[in-house]
């Protein structure tokens, strides 16, 4: 998507993590065995599926979208193309069905075949995971002002997209060890006020389905579940998330990762200190709430049983220090 929002990470999280996963062609197979219907996927060659870049994507309502383009032989010969807009949204877009038909426009643009006079067939799908059950229209007639009779004799009966929401979807069905059901629970609960509980859902769903994984497919997954739990919501309380979390993680390489996800916060953490104390109008304010703010994470970080060299690595203070503090 051509989009300057959409290029930073930190803003647009949903749209990494989808990425980092659907990229995964086990994930993307996954998707699209469990939402498109068996009379589809039976004329599809998915081992012969690849992710497509959205960059040519131009919207022009300047939204902050996250999209996945798969492109999927058919048996028959030629291809399909599947395109997966994310809305995570707290509202609903009234015009969601005129922004699908744009996208898919430019994508039947971009793949038109000059020799065959033909362009593909594209497959909308949205994956709704805001904060309310979607009820706005998913056709594109609806959005069009004139007699229905009219609306029809000029376009037809166009097709809706197919919409899943997550919000529709029984969290004992998502529980079920699959990729799909991994990615969508998450999206899911991100939110969540009860996110500390989730999380251990998440990662119980994980450590289920990574049997079936192999070990740098494991790794990579939860560095992106780990880096969306970062970046997608502010944790309150950081010290609690890592306890969970330590719960969870069976090896040192996911460790190395939860303690990149914790040096996260403490900068976080600093960074709020020093606006506490800026707020406060005083230089010694600022000078105070950054060291509050330091020395209070690197306690945390201490208590959760980081070594002490560790520690000073991740704060900057000097190692007596942290071993001073061990002692207290």
């Amino acid at each position: 998507m051509d989009n300057s929002k959409k290029k930073d990470f930190v803003k647009t999280p949903h749209d990494y993590f989808m990425r980092s996963l659907m990229e995964r062609k086990k994930f993307a197979i996954g998707f699209i065995e469990s939402y498109l219907p068996s009379w589809i996927t039976a004329d599809l060659e998915l081992e012969g599926l690849e992710n497509c870049q959205t960059h040519f994507i131009k919207d022009s309502f300047d939204e902050v979208v996250c999209d996945v383009l798969c492109k999927i032989p058919m048996k028959a010969g030629g291809d399909v193309f599947m395109y997966v807009l994310v809305e995570h949204q707290s509202t609903e877009n009234k015009k969601m069905p005129l922004r699908m038909w744009e996208y898919m426009m430019q994508v039947m643009t971009r793949y038109y075949d000059s020799k065959s006079n033909k362009c593909p067939l594209v497959l909308p799908v949205v994956l709704y995971h805001g904060r309310g059950i979607y009820s706005e229209t998913k056709e594109l007639t609806e959005l069009i002002d004139g007699p229905r009779e009219m609306i029809e004799y000029g376009l037809g009966k166009l097709a809706p997209f197919q919409l899943i929401d997550t919000n529709l979807i029984d969290d004992e069905v998502l529980r079920e060890a699959t990729r799909t059901n991994l990615m969508l629970y998450t999206l899911k609960h991100i939110y969540a006020k009860d996110f500390l509980l989730k999380i251990e859902n998440i990662m119980g769903l994980l450590r289920d389905i990574s049997v079936s994984m192999e070990k740098d497919e494991s790794v990579k997954v939860l560095e992106s579940l780990l880096n969306y739990f970062a970046n997608a919501r502010r944790i309150q309380d950081p010290k609690e998330f890592v306890a969970v979390m330590k719960k969870s993680v069976k090896n040192e390489e996911q460790e190395r990762m939860m303690m990149t996800v914790a040096e996260h916060w403490f900068q976080d953490g600093v960074k709020k200190g020093i606006e506490q104390g800026a707020q406060q109008g005083m230089q010694q304010g600022q000078q105070q709430g950054q060291k509050k703010a330091e020395r209070r994470i690197a306690l945390n970080l201490l208590r959760d049983g980081l070594p002490p060299s560790k520690v000073s690595e991740m704060t900057g203070y000097p190692i007596g220090e942290i071993l001073e503090m061990s002692e207290d």
